[in-house]
């Protein structure tokens, strides 16, 4: 996030950037306590998750392996819903919430606890 930026830019820029794809819709689903105690150091963090919609032909759509976005170091691959155990999803609470998502509800206010 950059000084002065709102998060829904925020979620717009980071998308284009990364991916090189415009967003044409967005719905804030989740606010999120993050409580996170690292071996080092203890973190208080908020974090504002977003559905996103994309033009149907987006060229992201069509990968079936994993796939490097626009920015390096960062290694993407879809998920069916009913693999993600098979995976570590950071924040822990995604994989749950995700199996029940009710993007017709209003914002739910999430607070994690985790050791890292």
């Amino acid at each position: 996030m950059e000084f002065g930026e709102t998060t829904e830019e925020t979620i717009e820029r980071e998308m284009m950037e990364e991916y090189g794809a415009p967003i044409y819709d967005r719905k804030l689903l989740w606010i999120i306590e993050n409580f996170i105690d690292f071996p080092d150091r203890k973190v208080h963090e908020l974090g504002m998750f977003f559905l996103v919609n994309l033009p149907r032909d987006h060229s992201i759509y069509h990968h079936v392996e994993e796939f490097q976005g626009m920015e390096d170091g960062f290694v993407n691959r879809w998920i069916d819903i009913d693999e993600l155990d098979q995976y570590t999803v950071i924040p822990e609470f995604v994989a749950s919430e995700i199996r029940h998502l009710d993007h017709t509800t209003g914002v739910k206010h999430i607070k994690n606890r985790a050791v890292r």
